[in-house]
């Protein structure tokens, strides 16, 4: 686990933390860097020193990387997977949150009607008591 210079090779590790946002999505640069460590103590980026020399080319060679970017190809596939039912699931939950929506505004409706017929209907009725109380009779 020595990350460059000194020919340190061995089993390296990446930890990647998702604490903030659980669900959005997110881009991942992974790189893998090999030659003499700065004054800072870690290997410089590209660009980042000029004509910094290599102890050890073979520290990040292809048969250490392939590994890596084998399981990296899997879980972009898995992803892309788990992607694919989100976007299923999100299509299903919009149709079915449209369904309930309309049969919301029709039971809205139906309730209202039903409302309407009953004042109707209990106003009839007063109106026909009052005269029936008030000596007129039943209109026949």
């Amino acid at each position: 686990p020595s990350g460059g210079g000194g020919g340190g090779g061995g089993v390296y590790r990446a930890c990647l933390v998702n604490d903030v946002t659980q669900w959005t999505s997110k881009v991942v640069d992974l790189s893998l860097r090999s030659g003499e460590r700065g004054p800072d103590g870690h290997v410089p980026y590209p660009g980042d020193y000029v004509d910094v020399p290599v102890k050890d080319p073979g520290l990040a060679a292809e048969e250490h990387v392939k590994p890596v970017s084998n399981l990296l190809e899997q879980i972009s596939k898995k992803l892309t997977a788990v992607e694919d039912k989100q976007r299923t699931a999100r299509h299903r939950l919009d149709l079915h949150s449209a369904l309930n929506l309309q049969s919301h505004s029709r039971m809205v409706v139906g309730s209202l009607f039903e409302t309407a017929v009953f004042v109707l209907v209990s106003v009839g009725q007063l109106w026909l008591l009052k005269r029936w109380f008030m000596g007129r009779g039943l209109p026949v």
